[in-house]
């Protein structure tokens, strides 16, 4: 949370990321999981904050701590797919130790937001940017001008789908390697060369996530 508050503080958030995971003891997967949900929130935090704007009168009046714990269990909920059993009791905990008059709200509102997130898909005509594609009415009715509707909102998803990392890999078992630990490997883009030129398969590029 900690992470998410920097940034819209006005830090980068790269690197307010590695500052908060180089002052703490966790593990590669909970570094992983800190990471994923530093960007996901703020990857889709007008999309969240439309999703919480139902159930909260004045948001800018509650404390950032509980707001945070708001918007990082609404991500988790509505985008990452976590149940709802763990994303809620989670944040609850973390809100009471910011203020635990609080708790009884965030409780409440996260079960909100988890029961619509389990519901029906949205109506056509419900369709907001704001909502849908975490964007902007402006922005996506300029989108809309220039590129058509169908491909703004191809792209606009594909902006909020996370980058993979590119890496090199320099033999068959540094693939091996990271699929036997769960990661997806796919081949990345290849330089073009002379057609008279003969390139070896290794090294090569493969995007992973």
């Amino acid at each position: 949370m900690a992470v998410v508050q920097r940034t819209l503080a006005g830090a980068f958030l790269s690197r307010a990321l590695s500052d908060e995971l180089a002052g703490g003891d966790l593990s590669g997967q909970d570094r992983s999981l800190v990471t994923e949900l530093s960007y996901g929130t703020m990857r889709h935090l007008q999309a969240i904050d439309e999703r919480l704007a139902p159930f909260l009168q004045d948001p800018s009046k509650l404390p950032s701590e509980v707001l945070g714990a708001l918007r990082l269990g609404t991500f988790e909920l509505a985008f990452r797919g976590t149940p709802a059993y763990a994303a809620v009791d989670a944040w609850v905990e973390v809100s009471k130790s910011a203020s635990v008059k609080h708790a009884k709200l965030v409780n409440a509102v996260l079960r909100r937001v988890a029961s619509a997130a389990s519901g029906s898909t949205v109506d056509a005509d419900a369709f907001t940017p704001e909502r849908d594609l975490s964007l902007p009415a402006w922005l996506f009715d300029m989108f809309v001008e220039s590129l058509g509707r169908d491909a703004t909102v191809l792209a606009a998803r594909g902006m909020l789908q996370a980058e993979p990392l590119w890496l090199t890999a320099l033999g068959p078992r540094a693939e091996e390697s990271l699929i036997a630990q769960g990661a997806e490997v796919r081949e990345g883009p290849s330089l073009p060369v002379p057609t008279e030129m003969t390139m070896p398969e290794w090294p090569r590029s493969i995007s992973v996530r």
